[in-house]
């Protein structure tokens, strides 16, 4: 006996290189996945009982997409899980996958994606096929990857990742947005722990330092007891252009920001100046406050007038040219802080137990 689940149909941005923060916010309409005879159901129970197995399932799926409503994307895949395990559909496992995803779970997302699309073979779904391609590559863009390089050189013994053994530590590995922690032991070097963290879609480089055994140790090192020891790798030189572009944009900055300064107190000069000469037009024209015509100490006062508002205006103009100026001085030293280093992220280790520590140089 089969029944129809609501399958989302939705509207999806590009994932962001950032950080920096956040999520992208999806907006999803609900649209229908007919799941036809003889679907797949992991329920033992037929008749009544099967019946009352798809009622609950219809309560869990109701479940997940109100907490899907309220952003709780860890609560909503959970309840669509209770709900697969009663009948299992393409269009409930795209909805487990799309929640994971938005909790950046993204390993875990393509895994459900694919069920999805494995599904889709014995129930189409063509809501669901039509979204699935797009979501699978929108995942794998957002999939963080971090490349593991040992200095100096030598026979490893044991490379874990967050406490998982890698086969072959030299290929990427894929993990999902968050920190992490990788432990990495060697012939004739201290163990080394090193916890670092990786942003939506990274792909870099992780650079871990081995101390050799019965080497001194450093100055941050733990203590007597400690099998390892923190050390910095070398430092890569900053790029030549980035102390000139620094000290371009600190002096522009500074330009612009003193012209707009004397332009603000010019035109406050220039105001009272039009304000008095105002005064002595209206004086001597009377009521009116005319200029047109004008002859005598009437004839200078309106010049007067007119001086003082051009050089009012005149001010405007440079304050707001100045001001300008040091916005452009300001961002111009600020990026060129922020993608100045282009080395890769480079970490090293600090052993003893429970220790862990990190140091970070690259690019952002």
């Amino acid at each position: 006996m089969g029944f129809t689940f609501a399958s989302p149909a939705v509207a999806e941005a590009s994932s962001p290189t950032s950080a920096a923060t956040h999520r992208t916010t999806r907006s999803t309409a609900s649209a229908t996945s007919a799941e036809t005879t003889s679907p797949k159901t992991t329920s033992p129970n037929t008749g009544a009982g099967a019946e009352v197995d798809l009622e609950r399932a219809r309560e869990l799926f109701a479940a997940g997409k109100t907490s899907m409503e309220h952003g709780d994307w860890r609560e909503a895949a959970r309840r669509f899980r209770e709900a697969a395990i009663i009948k299992d559909t393409p269009g409930l496992r795209y909805h487990i996958a799309y929640c994971e995803e938005n909790a950046e779970q993204l390993l875990r997302a393509r895994v459900e994606y694919e069920a999805a699309g494995r599904l889709l073979e014995a129930l189409p779904a063509p809501d669901v096929e039509g979204l699935l391609g797009p979501a699978l590559a929108r995942v794998a863009q957002k999939i963080p990857e971090v490349r593991l390089e040992l200095t100096p050189p030598a026979e490893v013994t044991l490379v874990s990742v967050d406490g998982q053994e890698l086969a072959d530590w030299r290929k990427p590995v894929e993990l999902d947005p968050g920190r992490h922690w990788v432990q990495v032991e060697a012939r004739g070097y201290r163990p080394a722990t090193v916890e670092f963290t990786l942003e939506r879609g990274q792909k870099q480089a992780l650079w871990v330092r081995l101390q050799p055994e019965g080497s001194a140790s450093p100055p941050h090192s733990v203590g007597s007891n400690s099998v390892g020891s923190r050390s910095a790798a070398p430092s890569p030189e900053p790029p030549r252009w980035r102390t000139p572009v620094l000290v371009t944009g600190g002096a522009v900055s500074l330009a612009g920001l003193g012209l707009g300064v004397w332009a603000l107190l010019d035109r406050s000069v220039a105001i009272e100046e039009a304000a008095w000469a105002r005064s002595g037009v209206l004086r001597l024209s009377g009521a009116d406050g005319s200029c047109e015509g004008a002859s005598g100490a009437l004839a200078l006062a309106c010049d007067d007038l007119a001086a003082a508002e051009r050089r009012r205006d005149r001010a405007n103009q440079f304050a707001i040219g100045g001001f300008a100026l040091a916005g452009v001085g300001a961002a111009l030293t600020f990026t060129s802080l922020l993608v100045g280093a282009d080395a890769p992220l480079e970490f090293s280790g600090i052993g003893g137990v429970g220790v862990t520590g990190m140091r970070v140089r690259g690019r952002f």
